[in-house]
Formats: C-alpha cells, structure tokens, sequence
C-alpha cells in the first residue's frame, strides 16, 4: 500500500468548543460513603459521584465528583456542602452547584471531613502521606487558615472526622507525630481554648475514626475500627458499643439518631438500631439488600434513610454497587438511580432506544428512563459485550455468560450452545438484512440464516478471541477490531489483516473503524489513517502523543461530512484541515465511542458520562450549485484540491464521485477557500 503522512502540531493551549451544547449523562451507580438529609432531598456521596433523591424515593440528578465524596455537612443557611478526597468541595444551593476552592499552599488536598460552623465557616480535615502536611482548616469566605500542629512537639500526622456543636466547638480526630506517648485522639478546637482528649487523659480510645455525629443532647460522636465507638457528654467519653449483639470486628461507618433519641449504627455487617431495653441488628438476612452501612440520615417525617453497599464476596456480582434504602423495619423500600450502569465502553441506537454496553452490563434509555434489568432476571449482574436487533424484532445480547436473545412477546432463551459447540463468552454481534453473526471467545465465528447456525472456518493465523467491535460493511464484507492489536476483514477474498505488513505503523492498535464511501477511516493509537484505492494516509498528532489527544478510540462522520474523533482526554472535529478539540461533559475523559442517533445527535460514550450533542444541520444549506458556480483547482489534483464557493453561499456539503459514481468524500464547506484532502 501507498503511505501518505500528514502531521498535525498540537499547540499548548487547545481550543475547547461546542461543551455548552451537551447534555450529559453520569452513572450513579457506585461505592457510597456518606449521606445527608435535608428537607425534601437525600444527598448520597459516593465514588466520584453525588446522588441527589427526594424523600419520595423519585431520582434527581447525579452530579459528578472529581474523587470520593468523603463527608456532606448542611449549613444553616440550607447550603449543602460536600468534601471530596481530590480537594474539590462542592456546593449545593437550592439546586444550583458551585464549588470553592483550597489554598494552592496547601499541599495536602484529600478532604477526609468538612463541617459548617455557626458562622457559615468552612472546616475541613485532610489526610495524606508523611511527605506532606496534614491539616485542620477553615475558610472564613476569603482566606484560609491551616492548624498543622499544637504546641512546639504535637504534628498532625493525618486528620479525619470533624464534627461542630451548637456552642460553636470543633471536634476533629486526628493521629499525632511528634514527642508523644499518644498516637490518636480528638482535639476540640474553641474561640479562646484547645483541648486534646486520648487514651492517656481520658476514656477516649476510638482509632481509625470513619464516623461523626452530633446528637440531640449536643453530645459529639466518633465511631471507628473495631467495636469502638464514644460520645462526649462535655466532661467525659463514653464507650457505647458495650452490648453483646456488637461483633469485635464491626466498624463503624455511620451514625445517626432517630426522633425519639435512639441511636442508629452503620457498620461493615450491618445496620444496628437502639430501643428500650437492648440492640437490634439488620443485615441482608432481613430486610436490607445490602448490609455494608455508609451513611444514616432521618428527614422531617421521621423516615430513616440509609445507604448501604454491596459485600465483595456477594456472587454473582451485583453491578449496582449501592442503593438508597428507606427503612422502617418492616418493608423497607430500596431506590437506584436513573442512570446508566457502570462505565460502558460502545453505544448503539435500536429504533428510538439508546443502548450502552462493553465492558458493563446492558442499560438501555427511551429518552427519559433507563433500564438495566430488560429480562426482569437479574441481568444487571451479567457483562454485555455487544447487542444487535434481527429483522423479526429478536433483540440479541452477547454476554460474558453466552447469548440471549428477547423475542417481540419479551421471551428469554439463554442459549449456551450453538451446533454442539458450548458457547460461555460472547465477543461480538453484528445482522445484516436476515443474517446474524456472531464471535465467541475460544475464536470461533458464526452466522445465522433463518434460525441455521452454520460455523466459518477462521485460518490459522488468524484469532478473533479477543474482538472488541465487528463492523458489517456488507454481507460480504466484515470487519472486526483485535484488542491491543489489529484490524481484520473478511470478505469474498478470504482473509486479510490490517498491521504493520499491510503499511501500518508498528504497534499501531486499531481501535474504531468507519466507511465513508469507498474510503475506510481508522481511529487508531498513534492518529487517523484514512485507506482509499489501496493508499493509506496518515493524520497523526505527533507533537502531543504522550497526552493520549493522539491515542484515538474512535472515528465517526456525521452527516456534514465532518471527522469526529474520540482521543483518551476527550473528542475532537477534523474538517480535513482543522482539528477543534473538546470535552463533552467539561471533564478530561478517554471517549471510547462516538456514534449518531436518527434524530441528529452525536453521543459520546465516555470513561466517566455519556453525552449528547444535537448538530444543528438546519444551518447547512443544501441548494444544488450549478458547475460555473463554482471555482476549484488545481485540475487535476492529487493530494488537495481547493474549492471555492461563491459569498451568497454561507455553508453547504460537496460530495466528490468517483468516475464510477461511488462516494468517495463528503464534506462541509463554507464561503470562499475550502481544502479538500
């Protein structure tokens, strides 16, 4: 094949466009960590995630964090403020977000607890390695204050759980470095007055705090590792967890209260509730779905609300991660969010629904809802590699666990054998017109025609055990994606690889592939490679590859004709001579697929969101131009051409034949000059 390169400097400042025409989509299903309630809402912080519901069980938004939601603390004001293990502290005020901002001197940033004082001040504790200076901090509107230490010998080695009572002291744990006989204990923080409370001068002895809490008697509470848990009664600290229902492994990760006083415990084993005489515990045994406890919050009706994760060695895995649980020990009612599942990797459109998938389980979106069970059977718990609709309307779903295929009456036939051959993994999907094909794992590859199964023979040297996507150019002609490594097709002519023989660049990786015409696009690690007539041109970013702007996922052409790409810190547009990059959902992202819906969007199937994009091609004016309306040259042209349109012309398509009438390129252009490669 021939090579042609065209090299595309990245400057340093890139030019992020079209971010305030996305709607974006953020998976709410993750690890919680903390809970808050206030008024009519529950805020779940979790991984990389806020979870906003209403008390009503009904799902608001997920608002998307930059590290672990560590700690939610309510101001009197009603502002909600969420700390965040990153550094990044979130602000939530009557449905409008804004963030505030740390002292770039402070070179520990994990927020490990934040709380609000009686004079809107922000506190924070951070925790971090030795080589960096853990703090306690306040934030008065303007500037910060950092406590690093007490006294000339006492360090903050790290510091955790801060809690401020109604007398305006601050509680925060914190473990100690320096010339101590003491490692861990809590330090309360006054206008006029610093006490510390350990071991050595108290009954304090609660390490590893994970848990805070003011309760109704103005008592503080810290809970941590290993079946402690104390309160402050403002003389003494009391060890609470003294009842023989407590297990001497239990940690406690959250603390609540419910309006008639009683206690509420979250540990790692389940939910624990106080009444007259003793303790009660509930665990997935009961009533709970999941029994390790983050975060326990009641509302204005008296309503407990806690957030649980699911145990590791739950089998199968449960997907969902976590849930919101309204439990009033009787029928407590479990709540997900409304978002897709998981970080999937390939979206595709079935009629009017969106379906993400690869590397997840299946979620699919009509719009307003998702759905992440179809089969009412647990389907969450399994890994969707691809999905494909046939002409009789039999939704098929290749999945770590063998096929499935949902007939028009919603029926499900789990099949694990195709022609006595045990199929467990399926690597791929693709129909055309009534055929259906299919990739498993043990590299095998099989079409159906009218319900028959027949097996292609795969020559050696040839392996599609680890496809990634297959793309049907025609029923003759398919092509299929190798993970880390090459393209394939196969068609009327055998077998053919795309690598470093046929004029790739060694290692190259191809990654998406997309037809335009006669002309095959590849979105490969080192650039774009373009193949047309057997000639591969080469658009690579060079000055820029170790960023991953150059690692390219994917490559789509809308219907202007204009080149989108998905790189590994987010998306690009190429009009054949200018490269626009952005981030859909204003976040550094690898985008793994981009496609396009019927209805003129362009979605973006991202590590951390999915977005859309709706392309307004009523801008485009489509009146045919006759040939004397138009200036092109030079005639004849190899590698450019330039066409010129007239001023009365703002924007319009070309489309370039071939001299056998097949497409070869499609491309917007604009008033005067345009270079067409």
């Amino acid at each position: 094949m021939k090579k042609t390169f065209l090299v595309l400097a990245l400057l340093s400042s890139l030019n992020i466009a079209f971010a305030q025409s996305f709607s974006n989509y953020f998976s709410g299903y993750f690890y919680s960590i903390s809970l808050k309630t206030s008024g009519e809402y529950v805020f779940i912080g979790g991984t990389n995630k806020i979870n906003v519901f209403k008390t009503d069980g009904s799902f608001v938004e997920t608002k998307y964090a930059t590290g672990s939601v560590t700690s939610i603390a309510k101001a009197e004001s009603g502002k909600i403020y969420f700390g965040v293990s990153s550094g990044q502290i979130l602000v939530y005020d009557n449905g409008n977000w804004s963030e505030v901002f740390l002292n770039d001197e402070m070179t520990c940033r994990y927020i490990a607890g934040i709380a609000i004082d009686q004079n809107d001040n922000i506190w924070i504790t951070t925790h971090c390695s030795t080589s960096e200076f853990s703090s306690i901090s306040s934030f008065n509107g303007e500037t910060w204050q950092n406590i690093i230490g007490f006294g000339d010998t006492i360090t903050i080695q790290y510091a955790d759980q801060i809690i401020i009572d109604s007398n305006n002291y601050v509680y925060a744990g914190f473990n100690a470095s320096g010339g101590t006989t003491w490692s861990y204990g809590i330090v309360r923080i006054g206008e006029n007055d610093t006490t510390i409370y350990n071991y050595t001068n108290s009954n304090y002895q609660v390490a590893c705090r994970h848990s805070s809490f003011l309760d109704m008697n103005n008592n503080p509470w810290f809970g941590g590792c290993y079946k402690s848990i104390s309160y402050f009664d403002g003389e003494n600290w009391t060890m609470e967890a003294n009842d023989e229902i407590f297990h001497e492994n239990d940690a406690f990760y959250a603390i609540g209260q419910q309006n008639n006083s009683f206690m509420l415990f979250g540990t790692t084993a389940g939910l624990y509730v106080q009444n007259e005489n003793s303790w009660e515990k509930f665990t997935t045994e009961d009533m709970l779905l999941f029994d390790e406890i983050r975060g326990i919050g009641t509302d204005e009706n008296s309503n407990i609300w806690i957030t649980a994760n699911n145990n590791e060695n739950y089998f199968p895995v449960d997907y969902r991660y976590s849930c919101l649980t309204n439990f009033n020990y009787q029928n407590s009612v479990n709540y997900f969010p409304n978002t897709h599942i998981g970080n999937p990797r390939n979206i595709k459109f079935i009629e009017s629904d969106i379906y993400t998938f690869q590397n997840s389980p299946l979620s699919i979106f009509d719009g307003e809802n998702w759905n992440i069970d179809i089969t009412q059977n647990d389907f969450f718990n399994l890994i969707t590699n691809d999905i494909c609709k046939d002409n009789s309307g039999n939704l098929w779903i290749g999945t770590n666990n063998g096929l499935y295929k949902i007939n028009i009456s919603q029926q499900v036939e789990h099949i694990t054998d195709i022609n006595g051959n045990a199929v467990a993994n399926i690597k791929a999907l693709g129909t055309l017109n009534n055929k259906i094909w299919l990739v498993s794992s043990d590299n095998k590859l099989y079409k159906s025609e009218n319900g028959t199964w027949t097996q292609i023979e795969i020559p050696i040297g040839y392996s599609l055990a680890h496809t990634t996507k297959m793309f049907i150019r025609s029923e003759n002609e398919i092509w299929f994606t190798i993970l880390a490594n090459s393209a394939i097709k196969y068609d009327t002519n055998g077998w053919q690889r795309f690598s470093e023989e046929q004029g790739f660049l060694p290692n190259q990786s191809i990654n998406d592939i997309c037809f335009h015409g006669d002309s095959t696009w590849f979105a490969t690690r080192y650039g774009a490679v373009l193949m047309h007539n057997e000639t591969l041109n080469f658009y690579c970013n060079d000055s820029s590859s170790f960023s991953g702007y150059s690692n390219l996922q994917s490559v789509h052409i809308d219907k202007t004709g204009l080149l989108w790409f998905g790189n590994m810190q987010g998306a690009m547009t190429f009009d054949g001579q200018n490269i626009n990059y952005l981030q859909p959902s204003n976040l550094a992202e690898p985008i793994y697929t981009i496609r396009e819906d019927d209805n003129n969007n362009i979605w973006f199937c991202g590590g951390k969101s999915l977005s859309k994009y709706h392309y307004e091609y009523n801008r485009i004016e489509n009146n045919k131009l006759t040939a004397s309306h138009l200036k092109s040259y030079p005639n004849p042209a190899t590698n450019n051409l330039n066409i010129e349109l007239p001023k009365e012309i703002i924007n319009d398509i070309v489309e370039i034949y071939s001299t056998t009438g097949s497409l070869v390129l499609q491309q917007k252009v604009q008033t005067g000059t345009n270079n067409i490669n």
